[in-house]
């Protein structure tokens, strides 16, 4: 790995700050690859893998580099990096994106919540909580958004 200059370094810290949390990770992926590439070459290799912070931060440094070379317009080095940008500007977008408030969601995980748990507990399905929901709290929903809600928590 080359090393960073102050400047750049600062560039790349600031750029790493304004993305989203998609993009973060995909950052740390990459760091963690660099990791475990230098890790197995220095076994391959007969020597002792050293695990310092600073290989840490170079390799950090190094997966925020590599993503926002592929964000930037330069120019790139074969189909496979195409498809990638195309992929992380569709992440980035997505990450931009405001998602409006449910005020449904809000009231299931809200004042209903321990309602449906305690009716799932007893046994009742899905579709006994939404009739049950609707019936006495005037609270209309379907069996599968119930389930999509309190399974996937």
């Amino acid at each position: 790995m080359k090393p960073f200059s102050e400047k750049t370094i600062t560039s790349l810290l600031r750029w790493y700050h304004e993305q989203p949390e998609l993009e973060r990770k995909e950052c740390h992926e990459i760091q963690r690859q660099r990791i475990n590439v230098m890790m197995n070459d220095a076994r391959k290799s007969g020597s002792k893998p050293v695990a310092d912070g600073g290989i840490y931060y170079r390799a950090f440094l190094d997966g925020i580099a590599s993503r926002n070379r592929l964000q930037d317009n330069r120019r790139l080095r074969s189909d496979d990096d195409l498809e990638a940008v195309t992929n992380i500007r569709i992440i980035v977008e997505k990450g931009k994106l405001k998602l409006k408030p449910s005020p449904k969601l809000d009231r299931l995980h809200g004042d209903l919540g321990p309602v449906v748990q305690r009716m799932r507990n007893d046994g009742l399905s899905w579709s006994k909580v939404s009739d049950y929901l609707a019936k006495n709290h005037k609270f209309k929903c379907g069996r599968a958004y119930l389930q999509k809600v309190f399974v996937d928590q």
